[in-house]
């Protein structure tokens, strides 16, 4: 997957959304998240893979911990019995 195209386009805002609105402060130093998204979008060091564990781990915070995000899961589509 190009994670590190996408966090320079299409997923940066969402990025720093997820960073913005954690309450994980305690844990991670959000600024420096932020600043490493920044950088990662504006200059040629790749920090892909850092930025990614770092909203993985966000984002199960918020779901688990802070109890913020609630994720969508679909009703599960079964066959059609004929």
């Amino acid at each position: 997957m190009p994670i590190r195209h996408w966090l320079r386009d299409e997923m940066y805002g969402w990025a720093r959304d997820i960073v913005r609105d954690s309450q994980a402060d305690h844990l991670v130093d959000l600024a420096a998240v932020s600043r490493m998204i920044d950088a990662h979008r504006e200059g040629p060091i790749d920090h892909s893979r850092r930025i990614w564990t770092l909203l993985v781990f966000l984002i199960w915070h918020g779901i688990f911990v802070e109890d913020r995000i609630r994720p969508e899961i679909p009703e599960p589509a079964y066959p059609v019995m004929l």
